[in-house]
C-alpha cells in the first residue's frame, strides 16, 4: 500500500512540474501557436508599435494585446508580441537582436498564474508589476499574470528584406545625353526592380565622375552592398564600373566619409542582372546619408563612354536613432513662410551684409536690423544649409549675393563647429574655400578654417501694418512700387505683402494700389482677415490600375471626400509591386489652400504599410489647365498609425486659388502583412483647408 501512496505521490508532483498556465510554441509563426491577452489584476497588456508597454482595462483581440510564450521547459520561456512580431525586452518590447540576456522570461507560479521577470541584477530578479494600471520593473513578486486564450488566425511570417529601403536625393552626372529619358535615370539604381537600370551615356570624348546620393529610412551600421549588373551588359562589358567609391556619413550636414573603394572592377563581370557582394570593413557607427561615386568605367563604346547598372543594395545592422545635433540656427525650408527665423551673422565681430550698392558681401562693425544684414538658413538636401539674404531676396554665392540660378555649385553652404558656431564655404572641385574676412582685404574666400561664425536671432520684421508698406518702415513710397514690380516679373519672391489688393496673385493691379496709396488718391484700409476653414470637395475622377475592388463602391474613391470618417477609400493591387493612384476633386468655390488633413482608416493600427508614404497634390483652375504641383511627400512623415485620427499638413508658400485639385498616391508603406505579394492603400477622409478667393 506504502508503495501505491508513494507512486501516486510522485506522479502527482510530475503532473503539477509539468502543468502550465499556457500553452507554448518553439514558433510563433507555426499554424498550432496559441495566442493569449496577458492581464494582472484586470489589466491587460499591449504596445503599440515602437513604444513601451502599457496596461488597459478593456480587453481586446487587436494584435497589439496578443502575446505567445515561445520556448521549451528546458530553455524556459520568452513572451513573443503579435503586433510588432518581436520579443518583450525588459518593459518594452524591441527587435529580438542585440542583448538577448536581456528578454523577458516567465517564472510559472501555478497552472492558472505565472511571473514575467528579466534578468538577475546583482543576484536578485526584477520582475514586472501592475500597479494601479501602470506598468514597472520592481525587485521581488508582486503580482502574478494570467494567460487568457483568444482564437485569432495564425500569424504570417514577416517579409525579410536583405536590404534598407533607399531613396535617391540628389545626383551629378555630367554630359549624359540620357538624361532626360525617365526608364533610365538615376533613382532605378535604387528601386529594387532588377529590370530596370540607371544607364548614363557621356559622348564628350572622355568619361567624368558621377554620383548619387541617397538616404536610408533607418540609421545602420553598413556591412556590406550588393551590385547588380545591367540588362545587356554581357553584349556591353565596358558599361559596367572600374572604380567606384562608396560614402556614408550620418547626419546630412556631416562630411563624407569614405566606406570602401573598388579600383580594378571588383570582380564584376559580363552577365546580364548578376549580383555582386562586397563587404563593407571597419564600420562602427550608423550611417543615413550615402554616396555612390563612380570614377571609371571599364571603356568605351566607338567614344562613347555607357555606364549602366541595374541595382545598389545595402545590408547591415540596424542602430537606434541618434540624437540629432544641436544647430546654431533654425532652419527654413522657405524663406518666405512666416515662421521663418531672421538672424545677423558675425565673423570675426563683423556684421555681414549684403551691399546695397554692389553684389558683394561685406562686413560692418555696427549690428543694424535692416533687411541686407539679415540672413536665413534654407534646408538643402542632401547637402545641407544655403544662407539666404532678406534683402536682397537671393542666396549667397562665394563673396557675392545672386539670385539661385545658375551653378548651383557656387552657393554657400554651412558647415556645424559646435552648437554655437558654424563656418561658411562653398563647393568647388578640387578644394572647399571658406568665407573669411580681414580688415585690409574685407571678406575673401581662403582654403582654411579661421574664426567661426554665430548666428544672433532677431524677432521677425512684422508684417506691414498697411497695405502697400513691404519695408515695413512705416511709409509707402517708390521703393514699395519697385518691391511690388520685382515680384510680379518674378525677379523676387512673391509675398503677402505684396498681394495689396487680396486677390491671391501679385500684378498689375497691385502696383497700380501702391501707387494710389503712395499718391495719396486713396486712403489704405487693412483687409479683413479671413481665417482658413475646410473646403467641400466633390470626387469626379479617378485612376486605380490593378484595383480588384470595387471603385466606386463602398469602400470606393468617393469615400475619401465623403465627410464621413467611418468610411475609407481602400485600393487592392495584387500584382505584386505598386502603380500609382489618384483622384481627381473640385470645389464649387476657388480657394487658396494653407493645410490639409489626412484620416487614417478604420485598422490602421493593424495594416500601417496601408499608408500612403510618397504623395503630392496638384492645383488648377480648369479642366483644360496643367496641374500645378503644390506639395510631395517623399518619406510619409507626419502620417501616424492610430485608427481614424486625423492628421494635418501645411501647404507651404501657396498663394494662389485653385477650384480642381488631385491627390496622387505614388507609394505607400509595403506589402499587406497577410500577402506579399498584395499592396493595399486606404485612407478614411482627405479634407482641405483654405481661403475661398
Amino acid at each position: 500500500m506504502k508503495k501505491i501512496l508513494s507512486l501516486l505521490a510522485m506522479l502527482l508532483v510530475a503532473a503539477t512540474a509539468w502543468s502550465l498556465p499556457f500553452v507554448p510554441t518553439t514558433d510563433p509563426y507555426a499554424t498550432t501557436t496559441k495566442w493569449y491577452q496577458i492581464q494582472s489584476d484586470g489589466t491587460y497588456l499591449y504596445t503599440m508599435y515602437g513604444s513601451y508597454i502599457q496596461g488597459s482595462t478593456t480587453p481586446s483581440t487587436d494584435d497589439k494585446f496578443l502575446w505567445c510564450f515561445v520556448g521549451t521547459e528546458s530553455t524556459g520561456y520568452k513572451i513573443f508580441h503579435r503586433g510588432t512580431q518581436k520579443y518583450l525586452r525588459d518593459g518594452v518590447y524591441l527587435n529580438g537582436t542585440g542583448d538577448e540576456a536581456a528578454i523577458n522570461y516567465v517564472e510559472v507560479e501555478s497552472e492558472n498564474s505565472f511571473y514575467i521577470y528579466c534578468t538577475e541584477q546583482n543576484g536578485r530578479r526584477k520582475y514586472i508589476t501592475v500597479d494601479q494600471g501602470n506598468i514597472s520593473n520592481v525587485y521581488g513578486h508582486l503580482k502574478t499574470f494570467t494567460a487568457v486564450e483568444v482564437t485569432v488566425e495564425p500569424l504570417t511570417p514577416p517579409i525579410t528584406i536583405p536590404y534598407e529601403s533607399l531613396t535617391a536625393l540628389d545626383y551629378h552626372v555630367p554630359h549624359n545625353s540620357l538624361g532626360s529619358i525617365e526608364a533610365l535615370n538615376y533613382t532605378k539604381l535604387i528601386d529594387k526592380n532588377k529590370n530596370t537600370q540607371w544607364c548614363v551615356d557621356n559622348r564628350s570624348g572622355a568619361w567624368e565622375t558621377i554620383w548619387l546620393d541617397f538616404e536610408s529610412d533607418v540609421w545602420f551600421i553598413p556591412d556590406g552592398y550588393i551590385l547588380t549588373t545591367g540588362l545587356d551588359i554581357a553584349m556591353n562589358p565596358n558599361r559596367n564600373p572600374k572604380e567606384w567609391v562608396l560614402y556614408g556619413k550620418e547626419f546630412i550636414t556631416d562630411e563624407w566619409t569614405e566606406l570602401a573603394h573598388v579600383t580594378d572592377g571588383g570582380g564584376l563581370e559580363a552577365k546580364n542582372t548578376t549580383d555582386y557582394t562586397f563587404d563593407i570593413m571597419g564600420a562602427t557607427k550608423g550611417y543615413r546619408y550615402f554616396r555612390f561615386e563612380v570614377r571609371q568605367i571599364n571603356g568605351d563604346e566607338s567614344g562613347f563612354y555607357v555606364f549602366e547598372l541595374a541595382e545598389l543594395q545595402l545590408f547591415g545592422t540596424k542602430v537606434e536613432d541618434p540624437d540629432l545635433p544641436q544647430l546654431p540656427f533654425e532652419p527654413t525650408t522657405d524663406p518666405s513662410l512666416s515662421t521663418t527665423k531672421w538672424y545677423q551673422i558675425t565673423l570675426d565681430g563683423q556684421y555681414l551684409f549684403s551691399d546695397s550698392n554692389s553684389i558683394y558681401v561685406k562686413t560692418s562693425s555696427v549690428p543694424s536690423a535692416e533687411d541686407n544684414y539679415l540672413w536665413c538658413f534654407v534646408v538643402n538636401e542632401p547637402t545641407g544649409y544655403n544662407i539666404y539674404n532678406r534683402g536682397r531676396q537671393a542666396y549667397m554665392r562665394n563673396c557675392t549675393i545672386v539670385n539661385g540660378t545658375g551653378d548651383e555649385a557656387d552657393l554657400n553652404y554651412v558647415e556645424l563647429d559646435s552648437e554655437d558656431n558654424f563656418y561658411i564655404y562653398y563647393m568647388n572641385e578640387t578644394r572647399k574655400p571658406y568665407l573669411v574676412y580681414n580688415s585690409a582685404s574685407g571678406v575673401f574666400a581662403s582654403t582654411s578654417q579661421r574664426s567661426g561664425c554665430r548666428a544672433l536671432d532677431i524677432n521677425d520684421t512684422p508684417a506691414p501694418s498697411i497695405p502697400g508698406d513691404l519695408n515695413g518702415d512705416g511709409n509707402v513710397d517708390i521703393s514699395d512700387v519697385n518691391a511690388v514690380i520685382n515680384m510680379m516679373l518674378g525677379k523676387t519672391t512673391q509675398t503677402e505683402a505684396g498681394d495689396v489688393t487680396g486677390d491671391g496673385n501679385v500684378d498689375i493691379s497691385d502696383v497700380n494700389a501702391v501707387i494710389n496709396i503712395m499718391l495719396g488718391k486713396t486712403t489704405p484700409v487693412t483687409p479683413p482677415v479671413v481665417d482658413p476653414t475646410p473646403q467641400t470637395l466633390t470626387a469626379i475622377g479617378y485612376n486605380t490600375p490593378h484595383n480588384t475592388l470595387d471603385a466606386t463602391g463602398d469602400e470606393g474613391y468617393a469615400k475619401l471626400v465623403d465627410g464621413d470618417r467611418n468610411t475609407k477609400w481602400c485600393v487592392v493591387n495584387n500584382t505584386g509591386a505598386w502603380a500609382t493612384i489618384w483622384i481627381d476633386l473640385k470645389c464649387d468655390v476657388a480657394f487658396k489652400p494653407t493645410s490639409y488633413i489626412m484620416t487614417t482608416g478604420n485598422d490602421t493600427q493593424s495594416f500601417i504599410a496601408r499608408n500612403p508614404k510618397n504623395w503630392k497634390i496638384y492645383g488648377r483652375n480648369s479642366e483644360s489647365e496643367s496641374w500645378t504641383e503644390l506639395v510631395h511627400v517623399t518619406d510619409g512623415s507626419g502620417l501616424g498609425t492610430d485608427n481614424t485620427t486625423d492628421y494635418t499638413f501645411e501647404f507651404n508658400g501657396i498663394t494662389q486659388a485653385y477650384k480642381y485639385y488631385r491627390f496622387e498616391v505614388i507609394e505607400i508603406g509595403g506589402c499587406d502583412i497577410w500577402n506579399s505579394s498584395y499592396y493595399i492603400f486606404q485612407l478614411g477622409e482627405l479634407t482641405l483647408v483654405g481661403v475661398p478667393q
